[in-house]
């Protein structure tokens, strides 16, 4: 099985289109092949723009040995971020609910069902000083334990599968009231760094939402301490090494507490939402380096990651130009800024305010360094010699090679960017800022809307967000769709990334049926129909769900016996058989409530802590108290009601 990522639209899949692992991109084929050979399934999630993700590429994957490993014992599958965000947000949960922390590269061991029983980020080649295991002993280890404890596996998946759902849903419904929002800003306050500004300790991320959140909270209270903590933060990233001093903008986060050593990749995300916090702060506060940082950062934006001329931001700058550079286009050496610079009264101004020193702060090549801003010019005569040795400083940054700028156009991050710069121009007052907005939204709403199948995720690209059949509103939770496009009698046309094939329904739908098709961990009964889809809301008094997706009559495919079954569509208009408290298994889906059919019997899960498989009854006996509803049978003892699921009444 050759590696399949050459043809991949992705930059980031392409990059590893040479390795000699059988990466597969994800997709149906993957998960079909590591069901027929039953082998677990490695999965690698990155970016383009991710530092260790590179790192890792060139250290394991790019390693014949440790290829041999994943291509004897695994099914590897390979995820741009940036492409299938989705895809990333479920994965990372789950490794996040194994390990306690995410990120990129994100390196899951799945089974061939798509559930997670072993994870971690990045794995080094040899076991390291940090207590992180070498990748090639995790692999021998993993692959053992697959095939001599398979029982374990399951077990660690469901365990990590009920932990995403109950306690790391952030769709969870709550109310916001005043005490909540002093709890927010006192626990903002606890994680405050007094010293340096900034929230937490190395590495330390921007946290451009819970500066807005402190100055709108100052702006209610008027509370000093609130504003004191928003102007140390912006002034600490606003001076430290993670701002770029020479060509505008942020890079993603520093490593070390005092904001000096970023990881060099800059993200249109990231700039779109500082762009937003230092716009308000120097709007309520009028502090001209707030100003300075968001011109900056626009001025970045129009000349890098922009396309004036069409409409569109781009996606992100790399940290490196190649494999083990670490940084060194955005680095100095002390002689690289002498020959930058012509006289010696800036060469001065600038090691003295930038800390520009013999040995600087790269551990890979200790003559690089970083240019924060250490202190201030010595006088008013010192700043125009600044200001011109920066400008000569970029020229000459400019005339070497520069990191890839990934130009994909993502919807939800060029409206994010959008939002920024009619903020900017309305602040700064730069109508080029506006201008470019609304190109870029125009663009949004001409190339990416469709009324049928909603927004995209690509401008220009075909949607992906939404079910692209005209009778289906919106695609499942838990599902992906990647077969090409087809039609067949009688149905409207489908995307190219709808399936044939319904999901695990329970009962076996016909293959002319035209739904999406469920991946693991997925409901056994789908909670929403092929087509002609539309939401209904729990009524009081009854066992329905939140969202229970159920047919229409006018729907000619959602008849009984084809895509929807009585299970997944207990409201459909065509005829159900009568109801017996016996009948074919009804099994609980493994997320969300869900109603029994008529004529079944539950064996679904156990109650949350309970640790056994329920097993649910549909009872009348007046042996068992309220006996129309749905109950645990138990081995010993009286019956008890189910309570994980609502259910519906015995009738």
């Amino acid at each position: 099985m050759p590696n399949l990522l050459a043809t991949e639209p992705s930059a980031y899949l392409k990059s590893a289109a040479h390795q000699p692992v059988h990466w597969h991109p994800w997709g149906d084929a993957a998960f079909t092949r590591a069901r027929t050979e039953d082998k677990p399934i490695l999965l690698d999630i990155g970016a383009v723009w991710c530092h260790w993700c590179h790192v890792m590429d060139g250290e394991s994957y790019e390693d014949a040995r440790v290829a041999d490993l994943l291509n004897a014992d695994f099914v590897c599958i390979k995820v741009d971020r940036d492409e299938r965000p989705d895809v990333d947000t479920r994965y990372q949960r789950a490794v996040q609910a194994l390990t306690g922390q995410g990120g990129w590269p994100l390196t899951a061991f799945l089974t061939p069902e798509g559930e997670v029983f072993f994870g971690g980020t990045y794995f080094p080649p040899e076991e390291n000083h940090y207590g992180r295991p070498g990748f090639p002993s995790v692999l021998r280890q993993v692959a053992g334990i697959y095939r001599q404890q398979r029982d374990k596996v399951a077990e660690n998946a469901k365990a990590i599968r009920h932990h995403v759902a109950q306690s790391l849903d952030e769709a969870q419904g709550g109310d916001v009231s005043a005490t909540t929002l002093e709890r927010a800003a006192a626990e903002m306050a606890r994680l405050f760094d007094i010293r340096y500004g900034g929230f937490g300790t190395a590495p330390k991320f921007p946290h451009p939402a819970a500066t807005q959140f402190l100055l709108a909270r100052w702006h209610d209270t008027g509370e000093h301490w609130v504003r004191d903590v928003v102007e140390k933060t912006l002034t600490g990233m606003a001076k430290g090494g993670i701002r770029d001093h020479v060509g505008g903008g942020f890079h993603r986060y520093a490593v070390d507490e005092r904001w000096i050593v970023p990881h060099f990749e800059k993200m249109a995300y990231d700039n779109s939402e500082l762009l937003h916090a230092y716009l308000d702060a120097y709007a309520a506060l009028g502090t001209p380096l707030f100003k300075r940082v968001a011109r900056e950062t626009v001025d970045w934006v129009l000349e890098v990651l922009s396309d004036r001329e069409r409409g569109a931001f781009f996606t992100s700058q790399d940290a490196d130009v190649r494999f083990g550079d670490d940084g060194d286009y955005w680095t100095w050496t002390l002689d690289e800024v002498r020959d930058a610079l012509t006289d010696d009264k800036s060469y001065h101004v600038i090691r003295r305010v930038y800390d520009v020193e013999t040995e600087g702060e790269m551990h890979h090549n200790p003559r690089k360094n970083v240019l924060w801003w250490k202190r201030d010019p010595a006088g008013d005569d010192e700043w125009p010699l600044l200001e011109d040795a920066l400008t000569r400083l970029k020229a000459a940054r400019d005339r070497r090679t520069a990191p890839f700028v990934d130009t994909t156009p993502y919807v939800n991050w060029n409206a994010m960017m959008a939002s920024a710069f009619l903020h900017a121009g309305a602040v700064l007052d730069r109508p080029e800022c506006n201008a470019l907005a609304l190109k870029v939204l125009e663009r949004i709403w001409s190339e990416a809307w469709d009324e049928g199948r909603g927004m995209g995720h690509v401008i220009g690209g075909p949607s992906r967000g939404a079910c692209s059949t005209t009778t289906c509103t919106r695609r499942p939770r838990s599902s992906i769709c990647t077969n090409p496009p087809a039609t067949r009698p009688g149905s409207p046309a489908r995307s190219r990334c709808c399936s044939t094939a319904a999901g695990r329904t329970g009962t076996r739908p016909k293959e002319a049926s035209s739904t999406w098709r469920a991946t693991a961990p997925a409901p056994r009964i789908s909670r929403r129909p092929p087509s002609r889809c539309r939401t209904r809301r729990r009524h009081r008094g009854t066992g329905w769900p939140r969202c229970c997706w159920h047919a229409s009559r006018r729907s000619p495919t959602t008849r009984n016996g084809a895509a929807c079954s009585p299970a997944s569509s207990p409201h459909s208009g065509a005829p159900r058989p009568s109801w017996r408290c016996t009948g074919r298994p009804y099994f609980a889906p493994s997320i969300g409530p869900s109603i029994p059919p008529r004529g079944s019997r539950c064996t679904g899960r156990a109650a949350p802590g309970g640790g056994r498989r329920a097993i649910c009854i549909c009872s009348r006996s007046r042996r068992i108290a309220r006996g129309n509803s749905w109950f645990e049978r138990r081995r010993s003892g009286p019956p008890r009601r189910c309570a994980w699921a609502r259910r519906a009444p015995c009738r």
